[in-house]
């Protein structure tokens, strides 16, 4: 069965920084990848699939970087499928 997923383009993230009293205006390479642009994506699959799913994203987002991103784990308590009314696993 295929996940259902959506993805999103986002930029920036985290609190944003402000230069103390004294420093230049010199941005860090931390600060720099803070700005790039990013990719959000929200993943739903079966309880058998997550461990799976969360080794292939890591892999793949994996970059030894500064924001590579984090993985978050939620569970689901309920899904429709508005269109077709169809629910829980035959909407996913």
């Amino acid at each position: 069965m295929d996940p259902a997923q959506k993805g999103y383009r986002d930029s920036g993230g985290g609190h944003p920084r402000r230069l103390a009293h004294g420093q230049s205006g010199v941005v860090s390479s931390a600060t720099c990848a803070a700005l790039l642009p990013r990719v959000r994506g929200h993943i739903v699959v079966q309880d058998d699939l997550v461990d799976a799913v969360i080794s292939a994203i890591a892999e793949y987002a994996n970059t030894g970087t500064i924001g590579d991103g984090k993985i978050w784990v939620s569970p689901v308590d309920s899904a429709l499928r508005t269109r077709t009314g169809e629910r829980d696993n035959s909407a996913i």
